[in-house]
């Protein structure tokens, strides 16, 4: 699963990451963007960068990165919310 999730990162972001850490999964249903309800499953990791410059892969608008201080202002989905609390981001 390691080098799955780093092709994944490099694939869509075009950074590279190391010391992967799991830290579990959570589920959503949510509209997508065609307002059709789809089920979601995130899967969490904490990672560190390890080298390569952030861009957004053709299925993003937006890629940046932002401070923790900054997560609470930034229209997130509940189970990003969740995670964000539980290591006291926000």
């Amino acid at each position: 699963m390691e080098e799955a999730l780093k092709r994944e990162i490099r694939e869509e972001t075009g950074i590279e990451i190391q010391n992967i850490e799991q830290l579990g999964f959570d589920e959503d249903n949510e509209p997508d963007k065609h307002g059709e309800m789809t089920h979601y499953i995130f899967l969490d990791f904490r990672t560190e960068w390890l080298s390569g410059e952030i861009t957004a892969g053709d299925d993003m608008k937006e890629l940046k990165w932002v401070k923790k201080d900054e997560l609470k202002n930034l229209p997130l989905n509940r189970p990003a919310k969740k995670l964000f609390k539980k290591l006291n981001f926000i």
